[in-house]
């Protein structure tokens, strides 16, 4: 790990989500669909894994910040 270099991603580490159960979206489908979609872009686009994996862990219920995170 002594050569390896930092790499930019597109989100920032200060953002603080957390799986509540309060209000959640009316448009949960379309949050799955988008998630599901960045998914298959990490493929190749590897800048974006560490967001849309941390993103993927509240597909189950996701609430209005997670939609605003996405956008």
């Amino acid at each position: 790990m002594l050569v390896t270099k930092p790499c930019y991603t597109l989100m920032t580490k200060d953002i603080k989500l957390v799986f509540e159960q309060t209000e959640t979206i009316n448009e949960e489908e379309s949050y799955r669909r988008v998630v599901g979609r960045l998914l298959y872009l990490t493929n190749t686009r590897l800048d974006i894994n560490f967001p849309v994996q941390f993103l993927s862990q509240f597909m189950q219920s996701p609430d209005e910040h997670h939609h605003k995170a996405i956008n």
